[in-house]
């Protein structure tokens, strides 16, 4: 039996076939032999699975133009737009979506995530409500509450919400779901992640944290230009030119730099970067002044492990009674540190040692975040 090019072409997108995808789209239009509406909307997924949400929103109100205006259509429009930080008009695209489907629990879960981000925080907490009521048990209402609670430091019961969101994600198979699906879980094991090292529990905290590498772009505030980093054990450094690079702000790098040391005692070489108005600062810590460490220069060797700052505290076994000492450096002319990047710092004279605070049983207390759903959820759903 032949199988249907449009049903062919969704399974290549879904699978990320994007070349066999794009020359089904390209098939279908020159013969004709699909209706056009349809093919537009298959382009729109294609586009929305490579991440060209330009080219997506375009091809969406090419479709509104055509008279093709239905739930999907505008749910699918707010989805683009949220992804481009448009949160307006994100929220009016979803209102129309629910004006043709007010019973749609995944449009009501968005209108919340987009109330968040613009810290409507009734609004958002009463569109979780509603879409929890409409389909109760969805894992991914779970993690918007939890993100809720986490953004008003309720981390005990944020950490509950976490927990549930990925027993049901499990329940359902999200393994086996596709890559935008299972994204959205592994920003639920972040965020647990993080509340868990707020909450002072380290062991399980850091280990669940590492799952920020596997998350949507746009769930996550940091710098995804690098491939996911190593994640090892301690005795795998030995004798390898090793490159650390820095994540999320200022201060983290100033607070996680306390493990370039430990790295540099292990690797034969060792290679920090960061991001460009603290290199100066880097370039004063002690480990990098006696030799120990390099600051990133373009003429760098290929390093054999590339590892995240902020990776390293699950490398190491970091807990609250094991923190190493944090990082130290000479600068001599106060000034030229930018404001935002010394927060924790404190200086005295000309020529001053710096120190990042610890204080004991809650280093790095602050130090990272995971926005969840003030970024959009990764779930790249057409309906």
């Amino acid at each position: 039996m032949t199988v249907p090019l449009p049903t062919l072409c969704h399974e290549a997108i879904v699978a990320g076939r994007v070349d066999e995808a794009d020359a089904l789209i390209g098939r279908m239009l020159a013969e004709k032999t699909v209706n056009p509406a349809h093919v537009l909307e298959l382009r729109v997924a294609l586009l929305v699975k490579i991440r060209a949400y330009n080219e997506a929103l375009k091809v969406i109100d090419d479709l509104l133009r055509l008279g093709v205006a239905y739930y999907g259509t505008w749910f699918n429009r707010g989805q683009v737009l949220h992804w481009l930080g448009r949160f307006d008009e994100a929220a009016a695209s979803y209102r129309t979506a629910l004006s043709y489907d007010w019973n749609n629990h995944l449009a009501w879960m968005r209108m919340g995530h987009v109330n968040l981000v613009l810290d409507r925080w009734p609004e958002s907490l009463a569109c979780y409500e509603r879409s929890l009521a409409l389909k109760p048990g969805d894992w991914e209402i779970h993690m918007a509450y939890a993100c809720w609670m986490q953004m008003h430091d309720q981390d005990a019961d944020a950490e509950a919400q976490y927990r549930t969101a990925l027993m049901l994600a499990r329940g359902a198979g999200w393994e086996q779901a596709p890559a935008a699906i299972e994204e959205v879980a592994f920003e639920a094991e972040a965020g647990l992640g993080f509340v868990l090292l707020r909450q002072g529990k380290w062991d399980e905290g850091w280990r669940r944290f590492e799952a920020r590498w596997r998350m949507h772009p746009h769930g996550a505030p940091w710098d995804f230009s690098r491939p996911p980093p190593w994640m090892g054990k301690p005795g795998d450094l030995d004798g390898k030119r090793v490159l650390l690079h820095a994540e999320q702000g200022f201060g983290d790098t100033i607070h996680f730099a306390r493990y370039a040391a430990m790295v540099a005692e292990r690797a034969s070489v060792t290679y920090l970067t960061a991001q460009p108005p603290i290199r100066r600062l880097l370039a004063t810590l002690d480990v990098v002044r006696d030799g120990r460490v390099v600051v990133e220069g373009q003429d760098m060797p290929e390093p054999e492990i590339t590892v995240s700052l902020m990776s390293l505290p699950a490398v190491f076994g970091t807990l609250p009674d094991n923190v190493p000492p944090p990082a130290k450096f000479l600068i001599s002319r106060v000034k030229s540190v930018p404001a935002s990047g010394c927060a924790g710092t404190a200086a005295r004279g000309r020529k001053t040692r710096l120190r990042t605070t610890t204080t004991s049983g809650a280093a790095f207390r602050g130090t990272c975040s995971i926005p969840s759903s003030r970024r959009p959820t990764a779930a790249a759903r057409t309906a």
